[in-house]
């Protein structure tokens, strides 16, 4: 983070605590009690009445993406904009500890701006039997802090107007594949010019086929839950 205050002690989260939250962040409020009750066990109620041991805050005033987090006997407290409050989530559930049967976040004041707009990774489409590895990649990408995820699609979604294409990306990588598996010369890599490599067709894009579009279309709507 850009600035790190250390306080004294921790703060404790138990079953007593709750989550805190405008409508508005109802999803990032969600977000983290689903994660807290995955890695630590903890099961804390989102908007409860009375039961306020974490609290996402809007707070005008901070950069694009920014947050605060405090850590203190008075609570834990985030606030930033509708990423902020999601990037802050990301590192408290960074920072806590399991000490004997609790589970603790240390007393600290936390600030944090991106230095840059776009923070992200090119991938391929995946193929299918790869989806559920993309979607843990995705979870990688916002636990860092990455906002951008560029998919290159080639033929590895059906288009529906044009299947001549996604028939032809098949037979293309099923063939080159084939070559590859050979270890043809011409596809290894020119002996003469070792930097014009010709084994760059991307046959992987997509397993080698193509996905549906509504498997593509829930894809970006984990990435996009993701912000």
């Amino acid at each position: 983070p850009a600035e790190v205050i250390d306080g004294n002690g921790a703060v404790t989260l138990d079953e007593t605590s709750g989550i805190v939250s405008a409508q508005a962040d109802a999803a990032t409020a969600r977000f983290l009690a689903e994660h807290l009750e995955a890695r630590w066990g903890l099961r804390l109620p989102v908007n409860a009445a009375g039961r306020a041991g974490i609290a996402l805050r809007r707070r005008a005033g901070l950069p694009a993406e920014a947050y605060s987090l405090r850590c203190d006997r008075r609570g834990l407290v985030i606030e930033g904009d509708e990423r902020g409050l999601f990037y802050g989530a990301q590192t408290l559930l960074q920072m806590l500890r399991r000490e004997d049967d609790h589970v603790t976040a240390p007393a600290v004041r936390v600030h944090d701006a991106p230095v840059a707009r776009v923070r992200g990774l090119h991938i391929y489409m995946p193929g299918r039997d790869n989806l559920g590895y993309c979607k843990r990649l995705l979870d990688v990408m916002a636990e860092l802090k990455m906002n951008t995820a560029i998919i290159e699609v080639g033929g590895g979604m059906r288009l529906r107007r044009y299947p001549e294409i996604n028939a032809a990306w098949e037979r293309f990588a099923a063939g080159m594949r084939q070559h590859l598996a050979r270890g043809e010369a011409a596809l290894q890599g020119d002996p003469l010019a070792p930097r014009r490599w010709q084994n760059s067709m991307h046959i992987e894009l997509g397993g080698g086929s193509f996905l549906e579009q509504d498997e593509v279309r829930d894809l970006v709507d984990h990435a996009r839950r993701r912000h």
